[in-house]
Formats: C-alpha cells, structure tokens, sequence
C-alpha cells in the first residue's frame, strides 16, 4: 500500500474483526471465547507466515493474545504481580525468551525487544495507575495517526533534510510526526 507498514493496520483489522465476531456471536465463558479468538490469530499468523519472508509481519502478532488474557485476568495478574513481582519478573521473562526463540526462531535483535518490552510491562503494572492529564488525552487522541504518518517523517527528516545523525533525526521527527498526526486527527475528525 501507499504506507509502508499497512500490512499491521490490516492485520489489526483482522484481529479485530475476529474478536468482534467471536464476542458477538458465540456463546460461551470469556475464556473460551478468548480461546477461540487465539485460536484465529494463531491461523492468521501460521498463514501469513507462509505467504512471507518478512518476519515482522506475524511474529508479534501474538501479543494481541497477550494482551486479551492480560485484559481477562488483570485482578489476578495485578494481585500476582504485586505480592510476588520479582519471582514473576524473572519466570516469566525467562519463559518468555524460552518461547520466543525456539518456537518461532526469532532473531536476537527482535528477541532482546520482546525481553525488554516484557520487563517494562511488568513493572509498569507495579505503579498505580496515573491520573489523566490534558497531554496524556492528547496524545492518546492521535497515537494511531502518529503511527500511520511516522514513514513520512521519518523519510522526510532523512532523504529531505539531510540529517544522518539518528539522535539528531529522532526529536525533529517527532515534532513533524506530532504536526502531521495532529493535521489527519482534526481532517478525520
């Protein structure tokens, strides 16, 4: 498509659509339902998987997974994870590179991410939830057009400007990200 990482506003559109199906039409506990909505994402990934050699087109495509049963359980994870936070941080990092890397043989790069991002999750669960503030509703408000026009400032600040210092690139791309997501927020408004 146009954008150059259309390939996850469809795959969200997909995963979505299964959810909402599954929520809608099967009666059933949340668990089971969940279940079924894991079972779908499981077959979307074993196929795109065999459409592709783009890694990153389905080997995060579990964490919508994660993230239902994180949503299913939240009471008992925060209850968990706050007598017992250090042991859980440990077993389930440890776990989780043990799953990562021999089921999907997932380079270390992308591998070193999911262990990182695993160990902020974790502790982001440990601090009390943060009152809302006018500028976490802004952002929350156009985070998915951030995502969507981040290629075009990325190739902007780049190829356009010159800059081939990342540290320098990264601040003036997130101003023009924030402009520009801010500009397609109030024209989809």
């Amino acid at each position: 498509g146009y954008v150059s990482f259309s390939w996850f506003i469809f795959c969200l559109a997909c995963f979505y659509l299964f959810f909402f199906l599954v929520f809608k039409f099967v009666m059933a506990t949340d668990l089971v339902k969940v279940l079924i909505v894991c079972c779908l994402v499981f077959a979307y990934v074993v196929i795109v998987k065999s459409q592709t050699t783009l890694a990153h087109h389905y080997n995060r495509c579990l964490s919508f997974c994660v993230g239902m049963i994180v949503a299913l359980y939240d009471k008992k994870i925060r209850s968990l994870l706050v007598r017992w936070h250090v042991l859980v941080l440990m077993l389930g990092t440890v776990l989780l590179i043990i799953i990562v890397h021999f089921a999907f043989s997932i380079y270390s790069i992308t591998l070193l991410s999911v262990l990182v991002g695993a160990l902020v999750f974790m502790l982001l669960y440990l601090i009390p939830p943060i009152p809302e503030t006018r500028i976490c509703n802004f952002f929350s408000s156009i985070c998915f057009e951030m995502y969507i026009v981040q290629g075009i400032a990325f190739d902007f600040v780049l190829q356009n400007m010159g800059i081939k210092s990342f540290y320098a690139a990264i601040p003036i791309v997130l101003i023009i990200d924030i402009v520009l997501a801010y500009l397609v927020h109030k024209v989809d408004r």
